[in-house]
């Protein structure tokens, strides 16, 4: 297994290197495109319906063909989208390039989840805290690596096409270690056993999770954006902020599982979600130079494992199964990673950029507020026999 669990690290490290390539991309599109607030909201709801519309479909093909395949099929197409996103000459073209990578990325993301459970369940250890820190991981070294590129005078198709071939690589090469489908078959007949209609503990959960996901969401489509326009930055650094907040997401996770062991899952939760509120007031109010960038690192330390907590949390609420309970709230969470960037698209389209974060301060304040429902849902009853 210590093969299967380096190659899923790796697929981990390039999902991350291939979902955070689009940040800095993103004011150099809308700036060449001549882009406002509300079309590039637009464009991103696109790339938004592509994913969702995707995943359910995504979710059956893993069931009958298995992760691997679907995670092998899905990343090669991601990787060779990514340069057609830098090379968008128009923007019917790059609603188009958007939409068909949201597809190939949303297939990615329940496949290589789906491996990672698959890979948590032979084992019998949690390990899903480690895959996604090499997600973190992955944007962040996204991020850095096209804008050094851009600064070193790189075209933004060549840098993006530098960054894809990394990716193409990793899927090439390591895909062959992955969990088959036969070794898979176990954990698949056990999580389809049962169908429960979701309960309000389960609806809220979701909920929650809608708003956790929004704001990763929020800072991965326009936090370069708003360094660019609100405070002046770069396009060449403007990807800064989303590494920052890459960085800090990665060092949270890391010490995320000895933070739940000693003290408990709703602290860790609401402190996390209350820290990740004050980043996102310190973005928008902080009236000192450079003040933005400590808000973005405070975002990404707090919502680090808030995730992760929600993820665990719905595998134990009783009475609906854990497979379907985590399934509804991934996907729960998975429109707040896509259609919340859109809606704070038009959201400053009505107002501007700055209000529109600092919305997202006032969502998660009301999460953190709501811990004590959530961590009180009765426990899972024990199994029999």
């Amino acid at each position: 297994m210590k093969g299967t669990k380096r190659a899923a690290r790796l697929h981990f490290l390039a999902l991350g290197l291939c979902v955070s390539s689009w940040a800095p991309m993103v004011p150099i599109a809308k700036a060449r495109l001549g882009l406002d607030d509300g079309m590039l909201g637009m464009m991103l709801l696109l790339f938004g319906l592509g994913a969702l519309g995707a995943m359910p479909i995504a979710g059956s093909l893993v069931h009958y063909y298995g992760s691997r395949r679907i995670t092998l099929i899905s990343g090669i197409c991601a990787s060779l989208l990514l340069p057609f996103l830098a090379m968008a000459f128009s923007p019917l073209f790059l609603s188009l390039a958007l939409f068909l990578f949201g597809i190939a990325t949303g297939a990615l993301n329940v496949s290589m989840n789906a491996q990672a459970v698959a890979i948590e369940a032979k084992e019998s250890s949690s390990l899903m805290s480690g895959f996604h820190c090499l997600f973190s991981i992955g944007g962040l070294a996204a991020v850095s690596a096209i804008s050094i590129l851009l600064e070193l005078k790189w075209p933004l198709s060549f840098s993006a096409g530098a960054v894809s071939l990394i990716i193409f690589l990793i899927f090439m090469l390591q895909g062959r270690y992955l969990l088959s489908w036969n070794e898979e078959g176990g954990c698949r007949h056990e999580e389809s056993k049962r169908f429960t209609l979701p309960g309000f503990n389960l609806i809220f959960l979701g909920a929650i999770c809608f708003i956790a996901f929004m704001a990763e969401g929020s800072m991965l489509d326009w936090s370069a954006e708003f360094l660019r326009s609100s405070r002046a930055y770069h396009p060449s650094v403007a990807g800064i902020g989303y590494g920052l907040f890459s960085v800090t997401m990665a060092f949270g996770r890391l010490f995320g599982d000895f933070l739940v062991r000693k003290f408990n899952p709703m602290v860790v939760f609401q402190l996390g979600s209350f820290l990740a509120a004050m980043g996102f007031a310190i973005v928008v109010y902080l009236p000192v130079k450079h003040g933005e960038l400590i808000g973005f690192s405070l975002i990404g330390l707090g919502a680090s494992n808030i995730v992760p907590i929600l993820f665990s949390t719905s595998g134990r609420m009783f009475p609906a199964s854990p497979g379907f309970a985590l399934t509804f709230v991934t996907t729960f969470g998975y429109v707040g990673g896509v259609l919340g960037p859109a809606f704070i698209g038009f959201l400053a389209q009505a107002t501007n950029l700055s209000f529109s974060l600092a919305s997202l301060s006032i969502c998660l304040i009301v999460a953190g507020a709501s811990g004590r429902f959530i961590f009180a849902s009765p426990p899972r009853e024990p199994a029999m026999g």
